[in-house]
């Protein structure tokens, strides 16, 4: 990321979501954001098994963004995209940037192409092309480029709202943060579940050990 691309993001609103999070779930985003959690690649090349295969959906080379595209997490994804249609509208946020933003988050989910508004009522366009020069994996992180709090900006003035678009943007991205927590913890329930691939492969050595004592 060039210095460019650094001075448009909005660290402050990034830095106020991460501070609302309990001190806990602050030290798993930051190793989660900068991709030293414990996925399966991780641990394969740490040296500690032998194989990065995702524990949910056996998919090779599990990093922190496939945690979030995991096709065996579809159901726990549209639930969180509901919660955040719900927060959206809460936060009164302009109709045009949270079909933007939704549909960014499917398109970024599912590998398809960015969606760009039609419209530019408030500015949704131009923060939806200004996020394409950061990456949509950096919005998906919480990286959101100022574009998204000025177009939002734009809405609040014209209902005469003293709401800050600071705020808002701050709230969204700590339900980002939330989002991510509650794919991991799926993913580490699934992984060390009763009859999961933990415990499959815990049997499967015990298996191993005793046919070379006894053969």
């Amino acid at each position: 990321m060039s210095t460019a691309h650094i001075e448009v993001i909005m660290w402050p609103a990034a830095y106020q979501a991460l501070n609302r999070l309990p001190f806990g779930l602050q030290r798993f985003w930051l190793k989660f954001a900068t991709g030293f959690i414990g996925t399966a690649h991780k641990l394969q090349v740490r040296g500690f098994q032998d194989h990065s295969q995702c524990p949910r959906c056996g998919e090779q080379g599990e990093n922190n963004s496939h945690v979030l595209r995991c096709p065996q997490a579809d159901p726990l994804w549209r639930s969180h995209q509901l919660s955040l249609k719900t927060e959206l509208r809460r936060l009164n946020t302009a109709p045009e940037l949270a079909d933007a933003i939704l549909c960014n988050l499917e398109a970024w989910r599912s590998g398809a192409d960015p969606v760009f508004p039609t419209t530019n009522r408030w500015g949704e366009c131009d923060a939806a092309l200004a996020q394409h020069t950061l990456g949509w994996t950096n919005f998906v992180y919480g990286r959101w480029h100022t574009q998204w709090a000025a177009a939002q900006g734009n809405y609040l003035q014209a209902q005469a709202s003293k709401l800050s678009p600071r705020r808002w943007t701050s709230a969204l991205i700590k339900k980002l943060y939330m989002t991510a927590w509650d794919f991991w913890d799926h993913r580490n329930k699934v992984l060390h579940a009763p009859g999961g691939p933990r415990a499959q492969a815990e049997a499967a050595q015990l298996d191993l050990a005793v046919v070379e004592e006894y053969s």
